[in-house]
């Protein structure tokens, strides 16, 4: 069990809620890792650099620096490696297909990590949604790019679309 306080008020401040008695259990290995702490670990990615490591080291106190680093760059493989594809949603997806018409596909909701690694499968999505309105292609690439905030998808997306005459 995670015991110390400050690194717990310092995590759950930047998750801002309070961590579940699941997500606190202290496990052996890094593949232990259940899909709620996983799921932790990717949120707090999102919003600093520093709360994810210490989480992993309050629940994987024999983990490595080495390997947390790691892992935590890594987070967005690890979960789609433990959820089986039905299960993989991203948030709004429902807006992402009532945009296109019809369901997303396992590539088109493929996590990925930088703008760089987007597929051609994920830009033809974005631009579609671009051009019924540019928030909802937003808010898919941030769905699907953890470490990609909305200014920079909107930039990107600006770049993209409107320099290939897409409206």
């Amino acid at each position: 069990m995670m015991t110390d306080s400050d690194k717990r008020l310092q995590i759950e401040s930047a998750l801002r809620r309070e961590l579940t008695e699941s997500e606190l259990v202290a496990v052996p290995t890094l593949d232990e890792l259940t899909l709620p702490q996983l799921q932790v670990l990717a949120e707090l990615g999102k919003r600093d650099p520093i709360s994810p490591s210490l989480y992993l080291q309050a629940v994987v106190p024999d983990a490595s620096f080495k390997s947390c680093r790691s892992f935590v760059q890594d987070i967005d493989a690890y979960i789609a490696a433990k959820l089986p594809p039905v299960e993989r949603r991203l948030h709004n997806e429902w807006l992402f297909e009532t945009t296109l018409g019809r369901p997303l596909s396992e590539a088109e909701r493929h996590p990925i990590a930088t703008l760089d690694q987007i597929s051609p499968e994920q830009r033809a999505a974005a631009a579609i949604m671009y051009t019924d309105n540019i928030d909802t292609a937003i808010m898919y690439i941030v769905a699907i790019a953890s470490k990609v905030t909305a200014m920079m998808s909107e930039k990107w997306i600006i770049a993209t679309f409107q320099s290939e005459g897409s409206c």
